[in-house]
């Protein structure tokens, strides 16, 4: 799908504007073709965005899929992997079918020249949703499938409730500080703590104190 003069060859400067520099550091990423890297983008945004372990339910959902077709060997399709990571990223319809088709997010003035044919598409791509990958989620959630898929609030909600939720203990960790005024050295300090809990995670500051 393209849409006219706006459409010149694969952009998706628009699409790399959520904090994705650190994927561009990595070399998985450089090595990689666009469309791992578009990939790879779209996972992270539909992770920030939820808090779900995307990649884990990805693998879920693929699992589900081989045992609804009875295909030992299928995979996800590009598309039901797309819609899902965009599904979760919580992008608008318009949104939703624009980013799908032409890989990079449409400024205002495309969602408002272009309504009705990204209205019709976003159609389009939901019932082709329908005949699997919702088909897989409602399954994952124990949903009957005559029922619709809950709205993406309701369904991230559910998707933590079933324990896909990121592990978050490393927020809700206290923090101590322990201030010790004597002639031992940090490196001596982490050496003691150390011995006495392996486990604990360190920072340790040196302050040099005038005389």
């Amino acid at each position: 799908m393209k849409y006219d003069s706006f459409f010149q060859g694969l952009d998706i400067s628009y699409l790399l504007d959520e904090h994705l520099l650190n994927f561009f550091s990595s070399k998985e990423i450089l090595t990689g073709t666009l469309d791992d890297l578009i990939n790879l983008h779209l996972i992270n945004l539909a992770k920030n965005n939820s808090g779900l372990d995307i990649n884990r339910l990805l693998d879920v959902l693929e699992k589900i899929k081989r045992d609804c077709e009875f295909k030992p060997d299928c995979k996800l399709t590009r598309f039901e992997q797309r819609y899902f990571c965009l599904l979760l990223r919580g992008y608008s319809g318009r949104e939703f079918a624009f980013i799908h088709d032409e890989n990079r997010i449409p400024t205002k003035e495309e969602l408002i020249e272009y309504k009705d044919k990204l209205e019709a598409r976003i159609k389009n791509l939901r019932k082709e949703a329908s005949k699997g990958l919702n088909k897989y989620l409602k399954s994952l959630l124990g949903l009957d499938e005559s029922v619709y898929l809950p709205r993406t609030v309701k369904l991230i909600q559910m998707l933590k409730e079933q324990g896909y939720g990121i592990n978050s203990d490393r927020r809700n960790e206290a923090t101590s500080a322990l201030f010790i005024k004597s002639e031992i050295t940090a490196i001596e300090i982490i050496e003691i703590l150390k011995q006495a809990k392996p486990d604990l995670r360190l920072e340790v500051r040196e302050f040099v104190t005038k005389k």
